[in-house]
């Protein structure tokens, strides 16, 4: 990871628009949430401890590479999942938080890395960053 990104992180205490994935793999992954949707008929959390392909995408160095520029060298994947909001939906409002308040860590400290896997066609306020493929991580 370069030095510019850490003094952006440490300054800014997020970063967005990190480039992690290629267009192809991007469908890739898409397709592997849309697989797991069908099978899963429910919320989609820590799969990656069931499915090789997500696992894949968790543990992939330029993603571990953002947790450590957050973290430091000792990192462990806590949790997984999927985050969507459908076109039109009014039901799925997320109030800003913070991760740490619901996960009991001592000391409270974590990192969230996104990634984009799915086009975004609509949009309430803009996004940050590019639509995909990008990532977001934030402490």
């Amino acid at each position: 990871m370069n030095i510019a990104l850490r003094e952006k992180y440490e300054k800014e205490g997020y970063l967005l628009g990190v480039p992690i994935l290629t267009p192809e793999e991007v469908k890739h992954y898409g397709g592997v949430f849309e697989r797991l949707d069908r099978e899963v008929k429910q919320r989609i959390t820590n799969q990656h401890l069931h499915d090789p392909e997500l696992y894949a995408l968790a543990t992939r160095r330029s993603v571990l590479d953002l947790a450590e520029l957050a973290l430091g060298p000792d990192v462990i994947l806590l949790s997984s999942g999927f985050f969507v909001k459908q076109p039109g939906s009014t039901h799925e409002f997320v109030a800003w938080h913070q991760d740490t308040m619901y996960w009991g860590l001592e000391p409270p400290l974590a990192a969230t890395v996104w990634i984009g896997v799915l086009e975004v066609r609509e949009c309430r306020r803009p996004a940050f960053g590019r639509q995909y493929p990008f990532a977001i991580v934030s402490r």
